[in-house]
């Protein structure tokens, strides 16, 4: 009897101090877990609103960089359109006996010039830049002979990588090249033309016609600003 008399208070000041869940060590991991998942939760929820606005803001860059692009291409259809009027008035003032300009006709002369617009194609930039690391040749592109071969280009003459057109003849890309020579640069060589163009012997056909390309010669005075009539004269002759 006195025996459990002795046990009994220790079984109870044994449960009195029994650990409580709350200081199990494993439950406080699990607590401490369920507060990292939740934080991380929060934290993607945010991240996909951020990628969200960073998707629309580059819409609206990408669709305002494309408006760019068509206001720069337009812009430069324009002044391409401006400068063939200015090379075609130089021309008609210049020719002699040509007939006074009507300024009745200029209403006529908007369709015209809304085709020219059509026309339009853009230099190859890969050939521009690959040629303006070329130190005997680069005079070819400089920005005033990019400006005719643009004309050139939109006329059908030659292409957007600056190579001859199928249509374009032997007789018409020696005066072609005679014009580089003469207008932009003397410094530009037959060499280069004959390298480009793949035309052997092309300073010879200079004074040679032909009936099927003697129409076009007119043009090419005209895009290179000079009278329809002027004779194609090489640099050397004109040097003497």
């Amino acid at each position: 009897m006195v025996e459990k008399n002795n046990i009994s208070p220790l079984k109870d000041f044994g449960l009195r101090y029994q650990p409580s869940q709350s200081d199990n060590p494993a439950i406080m991991y699990l607590d401490m877990l369920r507060n990292l998942q939740t934080r991380y939760d929060a934290l993607q929820h945010e991240n996909s609103a951020l990628l969200s606005d960073i998707n629309r803001r580059d819409a609206q860059i990408e669709l305002l960089q494309r408006n760019l692009d068509e206001a720069l291409q337009r812009v430069t259809q324009l002044n391409t359109a401006l400068e063939m009027e200015r090379a075609k008035n130089i021309s008609l003032s210049k020719t002699p006996f040509s007939r006074p300009t009507n300024t009745s006709n200029d209403a006529n002369e908007i369709p015209q010039r809304l085709n020219n617009l059509k026309k339009y194609k853009p230099l190859d930039k890969e050939t521009i830049d690959r040629l303006l690391n070329d130190s005997k040749h680069y005079p070819v592109v400089c920005d005033k002979a990019l400006h005719y071969w643009q004309l050139l280009c939109n006329e059908g003459f030659v292409d957007q990588r600056l190579r001859l057109a199928p249509q374009t003849g032997i007789t018409v890309a020696a005066r072609i090249a005679c014009c580089f020579q003469t207008v932009v640069d003397p410094n530009i060589h037959w060499s280069f033309f004959e390298r480009h163009w793949k035309k052997q012997h092309l300073q010879s056909n200079l004074c040679r016609s032909s009936y099927r390309d003697e129409k076009k010669y007119p043009t090419i005075n005209r895009i290179f600003g000079r009278a329809e009539n002027a004779p194609f004269l090489s640099k050397s002759a004109l040097i003497d």
